[in-house]
């Protein structure tokens, strides 16, 4: 797997780690907003996160 796309995939993970409910609520105040602005840029690599 290339570089771009193993960084790619790192930034997804922290969104699978910092929008559930067992997260900090002021993290999941962050990254919930963040994470609904790459799905609508990003639908497809985001479709199995996005609530």
């Amino acid at each position: 797997m290339k570089l771009h796309k193993q960084l790619f995939l790192v930034d997804f993970n922290f969104f699978k780690l910092r929008t559930t409910p067992a997260s900090h609520p002021q993290m999941r105040e962050i990254a919930i907003p963040l994470l609904k602005a790459f799905a609508e840029m990003i639908p497809v690599v985001s479709d199995d996160i996005v609530e």
